[in-house]
């Protein structure tokens, strides 16, 4: 089947069902969404990237460039949101919802998704290492400045959550840790955890993608359409430049042959992660903002998705 196909099925089917769950379970939709959205962050991928870190072949210095790149895409997406909130003169709470959306990538799922259909379990491990201070700049960075636009006052004096508490964070780095020192080690990796990571991935994604299903409601779509158009194709050719500086910089382009480099940009490109509209919900931000905002990064990434495979593959 084709990658994009399968990977838009992934997402299509996992929404559709959100949506759908959500209508028959008003009352319950949010806790449904709460536990699927634990089982595939805090079991499936992590599991995926375990196994995919343990059989990688021979672990290169040059990778450990990967998380910095990654927290350079953050970044350039956080001051994308900050540079058209105030080009649209937008308020602090627009603004609050607006910037996460931008800062957040679906790295981990979608990503991931995507990688392993495209470049098998190496093009997982990468994302790993890539994603690595994903959650120190998230929740250190993004969050805060997030609940620093609430006009909740007793929101705003609450203490930030430390990011070495969050169990998705700790679970996340033991995975990748033990990934790594097995492999160090030496020990061969068991046959059928192949077969095993075939299915995790896939399903990790579409349970996150209907646990958003489940909470997702599109208000306000026309007003925020063309501010959240601008931000996400702003954010993706941004987040392009700096992947290609930084490549460049470190000079990985031919590192694992051009593996490196291809991941980089492929998840330059992938859309806002689920969690880019918690913030709105958490602290009294514009939803309607973090929701259009949300739904038009996918529409923007599958465009700008297969156009970066197609060129990739010319590489």
């Amino acid at each position: 089947m084709n990658p994009f196909v399968f990977t838009f099925g992934i997402i299509f089917s996992g929404f559709v069902l959100g949506l759908f769950l959500q209508r028959y379970l008003k009352q319950r939709s949010s806790f449904v969404s709460l536990v699927l959205t634990k089982v595939a962050l805090m079991a499936l991928i992590p599991f995926s990237v375990f196994v995919s870190l343990w059989q990688l072949s021979d672990i290169r210095t040059e990778l450990l460039y990967l998380p910095f790149i990654g927290a350079g895409v953050i970044a350039a997406g956080t001051l994308v949101g900050i540079v058209v909130a105030k080009k649209n003169q937008l308020t602090p709470v627009q603004t609050g919802a607006l910037v996460p959306v931008t800062a957040l990538y679906n790295i981990g799922a979608l990503g991931n998704l995507v990688l392993f259909i495209t470049f098998g379990e190496n093009g997982v491990a990468m994302m790993a290492l890539f994603k690595l201070f994903e959650e120190l700049t998230y929740f250190g960075l993004v969050f805060p400045y997030a609940k620093s636009k609430s006009q909740d006052e007793a929101l705003k004096s609450t203490q930030n959550k430390q990011v070495w508490k969050d169990p998705i964070f700790l679970i996340a780095i033991c995975a990748i840790s033990a990934g790594l020192l097995l492999n160090v080690a030496g020990i061969e990796r068991p046959e059928f955890l192949l077969s095993v990571s075939h299915w995790t991935i896939p399903v990790g994604t579409f349970l996150l993608i209907a646990s958003v299903g489940l909470t997702f409601n599109l208000k306000g779509g026309k007003r925020w359409q063309k501010v959240a158009l601008t931000a996400t194709i702003a954010r993706s050719v941004c987040a392009v430049l700096v992947v290609l500086v930084m490549l460049s910089l470190f000079n990985l382009w031919q590192v694992e042959g051009q593996l490196v480099a291809k991941v980089c940009l492929v998840l330059a490109v992938m859309p806002t992660a689920f969690m880019g509209t918690l913030p709105a919900v958490l602290y009294g931000l514009d939803k309607e903002v973090a929701n259009t905002s949300w739904i038009t990064s996918y529409f923007v990434s599958m465009v700008l998705t297969p156009i970066m495979l197609v060129f990739l593959s010319t590489l």
